[in-house]
């Protein structure tokens, strides 16, 4: 072993160096690789610890990072929460001012108003409906049945009135309406309000209250012949009718049995009225009848010059009439009428004809020019006894 001071050697058992007399340390032998294999362990142990303080200093920074971020989202997510329970409460509180106010909860109110009796209380809460919708049908409907309750009837039928403007198909509308006119014995109002109306539906609902409109047997349209048209009443009742479109009253021709419809346009308008003077609905066709005029007829024997009795045939139509002159003149009803052959009158004439059908529509005229020239046989025996005398002289 060496002294540390001097480097002198040291003997075994020795405490101090026998030469500068330094106290030993004992130091182990080594060598300049085992110090450097020693240095890069330390070097290697201190970089590692190093490393290690510095990931875990990163490692802190990094959670404290995510604390604080963790923190914020705590706080962010918070403050959402917040502002969410805020908005839901304003919207509730919003929501709940907005449903009083609506139509809905108003019509509502008014139901429950109507069931307790409380038609006064139901009739506001309706007034409040119909000013957020104006054109409610069923709040004027419900209007009226509380009109009707309270006795205030001029009140009802104006609401119903109104309801049936806006909505001609309403038949609870037109139901109190005829209940109300029914309990007022107001037939004139029911006629009236009926008058108006287009729906079948609907106009089934007067059937046990108005007088039944009369009968029409033949539909309006358009036709091609002369209609006979007849009325009639299931009562049994007076009918009044009018052919120029205009309303019948009891001041208009009375029914009397069926009705000659010509050419032209035509509208046929009747009522019935019973034994009270109260009429019913109109009934009214209309027709639109266009006639056809007849071909002019025709003349078996042409025009001529003829020295015997020839005969004169005219084609007539079923029923048909035709009239004819001898004269050139333009035949007429008041000519005479054909009913057979004719022979051919003496002299020079003009024979007209002309066919009148079954609906009075006239033909145009057919004429043809005759020369019947007979034999004179008293003209021939007068000159032969002439001749006779005359020889005989």
């Amino acid at each position: 072993m060496k002294c540390k001071n001097c480097g002198a050697e040291i003997k075994n058992g020795n405490m101090y160096c026998s030469v500068c007399g330094s106290e030993l340390q004992l130091v182990p032998e080594y060598n300049i690789s085992d110090d450097e294999l020693l240095r890069e362990m330390i070097d290697d142990r201190e970089e590692k610890k190093k490393a290690e303080e510095e990931e875990r200093l990163r490692q802190q920074k990094e959670e404290a990072k995510a604390a604080r971020k963790k923190k914020t989202l705590k706080a962010v997510i918070c403050g959402l929460i917040g502002l969410i329970v805020i908005v839901v409460l304003l919207i509730a509180v919003f929501t709940g001012k907005r449903h009083k106010n609506s139509y809905d909860y108003q019509y509502k109110m008014a139901l429950e108003q109507y069931s307790d009796a409380n038609y006064s209380k139901a009739i506001e809460y309706l007034n409040t409906a119909l000013s957020i919708n104006g054109k409610s049908v069923d709040a004027r409907v419900l209007m009226g049945q509380c009109y009707m309750a309270l006795e205030d009837y001029e009140s009802a039928i104006e609401v119903l009135l109104e309801a049936v403007e806006i909505d001609p198909a309403s038949r609870d509308a037109y139901s109190l309406l005829i209940e109300i006119y029914n309990t007022q014995d107001d037939y004139e109002n029911m006629l009236a309000l009926a008058k108006d109306v287009t729906n079948d539906d609907i106009l089934s609902l007067f059937g046990d209250y108005l007088v039944s409109a009369p009968i029409i047997s033949i539909r309006g349209g358009e036709y091609d012949d002369v209609l006979k048209v007849e009325i009639s009443s299931e009562d049994n009742l007076s009918i009044y009718y009018t052919t120029d479109g205009s309303e019948p009253t009891e001041q208009s021709q009375i029914y009397g049995g069926a009705i000659e419809i010509g050419d032209g346009e035509t509208t046929l308008s009747a009522i019935c009225v019973d034994e009270k003077g109260r009429s019913s609905l109109v009934s009214e066709e209309t027709y639109v009848i266009t006639l056809t005029t007849p071909e002019a007829p025709s003349v078996s024997l042409s025009s001529g010059t003829y020295t015997s009795q020839m005969e004169i045939n005219v084609s007539v139509p079923d029923g048909a009439t035709a009239y004819y002159t001898w004269d050139g003149s333009t035949p007429t009803a008041s000519s005479s009428v054909y009913s057979g052959p004719l022979k051919l009158l003496e002299g020079n004439n003009i024979f007209s004809v002309i066919i009148c059908d079954k609906n009075g529509m006239y033909s145009s005229v057919t004429s043809r020019t005759y020369v019947y020239l007979p034999p004179d046989e008293e003209v021939q025996e007068d000159t032969a006894l002439s001749i006779d005398t005359e020889t005989e002289e």
